[in-house]
């Protein structure tokens, strides 16, 4: 806890605020003090903020670095509530200063791995959604997007089912509601409708997330193209329907 007095700027600190700003605990505590104690690149703005609620007779939250006398740099979350008179005029600031180094960690080491995963989907020729349970897209990387010959705002918030012919659609339907209800990977084949109208088939593998209440909130699928696999397989099929038909003859 800290606490400001704007007409003289004497500054009241609890010992552990000092000790998260990383102040002498016997030196008197000032606005220089503060100042210094804030990493280079972050003085200007914590000083602006800090001078134009007073000012102003408004209250503040921001964030900043402090780097403590060991050269360690610490990332700070101060919350200043602004007391003021009858005239709007402040008259004492108080306020929290909580150290949310490790927050900040932890919230770097997610987007660096958000990124990384974007990076790896991005890159894939496979093609990759998530969508809810009513088939509703929620992320479908480039591969899928070129496929179907859309962007990704265009996709975004459809549902998949509309791009299975509709003769097809209650199957595909089906077979999400029996994934969620088993909750195990499952491969099929549907059919669809890509670019220009081309009919294709496309062969998926899907999966569910669950959230931390084991309930099914997003599924994802990887599938690709088997348009070419399927024709071969018919042309195969009509072959040897032709050789049998010869033997016969």
């Amino acid at each position: 806890l800290w606490q400001l007095d704007p007409d003289t700027y004497r500054i009241w600190t609890t010992g552990h605020c000092r000790q998260i700003l990383g102040l002498d605990p016997e030196a008197e505590v000032t606005q220089q003090s503060f100042i210094s104690a804030c990493h280079p690149e972050d003085r200007a703005q914590a000083t602006r903020i800090c001078r134009d609620a007073i000012e102003n007779g408004q209250s503040y939250e921001q964030e900043y670095r402090v780097v403590h006398p060991d050269g360690q740099v610490r990332w700070i979350l101060d919350r200043a509530h602004n007391l003021v008179d009858a005239a709007g005029k402040s008259h004492r600031v108080t306020g929290v200063v909580i150290d949310i180094t490790e927050r900040k960690k932890a919230s770097e080491a997610l987007r660096e791995s958000e990124e990384r995963y974007r990076n790896v989907v991005e890159t894939q020729t496979e093609l990759i959604c998530r969508y809810l349970p009513d088939t509703t897209l929620t992320f479908a990387n480039d591969a899928y997007c070129r496929f179907f010959g859309r962007s990704r705002e265009e996709l975004i918030g459809t549902k998949f089912i509309e791009l299975i012919p509709e003769p097809a659609r209650a199957d595909a339907f089906a077979h999400v509601q029996t994934l969620i209800s088993n909750q195990r990977p499952v491969r099929y084949e549907h059919q669809v409708i890509g670019r220009m109208g081309r009919k294709a088939w496309q062969e998926w593998s899907d999966h569910v997330i669950c959230g931390a209440d084991g309930k099914v909130i997003e599924l994802q699928g990887v599938g690709r193209d088997i348009t070419e696999l399927k024709r071969a397989k018919r042309e195969a099929r009509d072959r040897s329907r032709e050789v049998t038909h010869l033997t016969r003859v």
